[in-house]
């Protein structure tokens, strides 16, 4: 993935003015060793309205609740979004970022993120 996401189609698309942890170059962006498999990543379209192109997300390999599933740019596969937070002053890990999904299982909505409860 070499892509740009330009600041008028992230506010129109997630609200957001910028993405930390990112770079313009990839050689900004220090390598962990992960590698993403195909199922791990898909795209969407962009908001009504932007100018942008497709967005690559994050997704976890199971159902997540309506209200945060994503439609795939093919109109059809529903997509359950890996949820970053890494600016507001909600989230679980001050000092540094939340990284969370949620998914449908015994009849209820359940979290797995990068923090203890």
């Amino acid at each position: 993935m070499n892509e740009t996401v330009n600041s008028q189609d992230l506010k129109a698309n997630f609200g957001v003015d910028g993405v930390q942890n990112s770079g313009r170059r990839i050689q900004e962006i220090p390598f962990h060793g992960i590698q993403l498999k195909p199922s791990q990543y898909n795209d969407i379209s962009p908001a009504p309205g932007s100018k942008g192109t497709d967005i690559d997300i994050l997704i976890a390999p199971v159902k997540g609740p309506a209200d945060i599933e994503l439609t795939a740019v093919d109109g059809k596969k529903k997509l359950n979004p890996w949820l970053y937070d890494a600016s507001s002053t909600n989230r679980h890990n001050l000092e540094t970022y939340d990284l969370w999904t949620e998914y449908l299982g015994k009849k209820r909505t359940n979290v797995v993120g990068n923090w203890k409860e």
